[in-house]
């Protein structure tokens, strides 16, 4: 578990993760905490203008996470903009992923991988989500939000701004609601409890502060929970803009 946060605002982009990793074990009594190090690199920048952070799955094939994106995106191609880079991601992991020689605890990963920052003619932020989910990877998709989130610990962050948890879709599907029903109810919610704490003109230090405290609330909560500590260790910020 962990969790990530990107803060898009006139003055720039705020990307923000925690420190924690965690080896887990899959029980039939449910999922199992083994160990956790407060020492994982989740975060990446090229320059002033481009960044992204990665959660989920530890390594691909020997290498950690991180060092992939890190190696993935040459600092000459930064000014090519969020939306390129995370394309570029895509070709890489799809390569890596069809390696014949990953091995079997590699072969069907998870993760999240957000992208911000500005292109070479970009006046505005923006941020790509690129997204695998046991090992099959989702076509880069943009982000219209100025506030977005990832990680499995980053549930309490989607109670306070959607007035909502992840999990309600499924209750409502499991109440008899069909889809058409339950994006209906979930509108409805997120109108009426939703909580949006950013607008464009937010100062880019505040923003930071904000992503700070969003991920201290989603540590405190997984610090209570039945897997505890899986959120956690240093929160490591970095700011950019064009200026």
């Amino acid at each position: 578990m962990t969790a990530a946060v990107i803060i898009s605002v006139a003055g720039g982009v705020v990307l923000a993760s925690d420190s924690r990793s965690s080896i887990c074990e899959d029980t039939p009594r449910g999922r199992r905490v083994l160990t956790t190090h407060d020492g994982a690199r989740k975060l990446v920048t090229w320059g002033r203008t481009l960044g992204a952070v990665c959660v989920g799955a530890g390594s691909i094939g020997g290498l950690p996470l991180e060092a992939l994106v890190r190696r993935a995106i040459d600092r000459s191609h930064a000014h090519e903009g969020p939306q390129a880079a995370c394309w570029r991601l895509s070709e890489r992991f799809a390569r890596e992923l069809a390696d014949p020689a990953l091995p079997a605890h590699n072969a069907k990963p998870g993760f999240t991988v957000l992208v911000a920052g500005y292109g070479a003619e970009d006046r505005l932020p923006s941020c790509w989500r690129l997204a695998c989910i046991a090992g099959v990877l989702a076509p880069p998709v943009q982000e219209t939000a100025r506030l977005v989130w990832a990680g499995d610990g980053a549930d309490p962050i989607a109670r306070l701004v959607l007035g909502h948890a992840p999990q309600v879709a499924v209750a409502l599907g499991k109440a008899g609601l069909d889809g058409d029903q339950i994006r209906l109810a979930l509108r409805r919610i997120a109108d009426t409890c939703g909580w949006d704490p950013v607008h464009p003109e937010l100062p880019l230090a505040d923003a930071a502060d904000l992503a700070r405290g969003l991920l201290r609330t989603c540590a405190e909560v997984a610090r209570f929970g039945p897997t505890t500590g899986t959120v956690g260790g240093r929160i490591v910020v970095r700011s950019l803009s064009l200026a």
